[in-house]
């Protein structure tokens, strides 16, 4: 069993390291985020990587620490652009925002088609309703289209996003 103690001669080292490389760190990943907090808790993340470090150069740390923090930087953009490529494929309906893969579209019909199903099980007006605003009918429009009151629109549309949440949160 591999255990990451670090000694105590390690550990003074990255404590010197932490107050002599502090400030600097924080406004370089300053930069990136705006927020004194996120970039202070980039700055500790980024020390906890620098424990797991066998073997730390005094002569070469602050190259490391910057390329590391400048890793930390690519990986959360990484992150915060597929988080949005997720976003809009979920806000169209399912649809990718660049099908490029036969998987994927096989993919997207078969939760469309699923999504289908839930919707058969639903009362009528509310599965109508929901249809009408996932093609982003406004309320009104969508309660002009069903003869009901936009509070009643509203209601269902409510619903049968919970109920759908929940079937798809059981289903995959």
């Amino acid at each position: 069993m591999e255990t990451n103690a670090i000694s105590s001669q390690q550990s003074d080292l990255i404590a010197r390291i932490y107050e002599q490389y502090f400030g600097e760190l924080k406004l370089y990943f300053l930069a990136y985020t705006h927020n004194e907090m996120e970039a202070e808790d980039f700055v500790h993340n980024l020390f906890m990587k620098l424990m797991r470090v066998d073997l730390i150069v005094e002569s070469t740390v602050r190259h490391l620490l910057f390329m590391t923090a400048h890793r930390m930087i690519i990986d959360e953009v990484r992150h915060r652009y597929y988080i949005r490529q997720a976003e809009i494929r979920m806000k169209n309906g399912m649809e990718l925002a660049y099908p490029t893969d036969v998987y994927d579209k096989m993919e997207r019909e078969q939760l469309l088609a699923l999504e289908e199903r839930k919707l058969s099980t639903m009362p009528k007006k509310r599965a109508n309703a929901y249809r009408l605003w996932r093609e982003e009918k406004s309320m009104q429009e969508i309660a002009v289209a069903l003869n009901i009151s936009r509070r009643t629109a509203e209601a269902h549309v409510y619903h049968a996003t919970c109920e759908m949440k929940e079937f798809f949160r059981k289903a995959v």
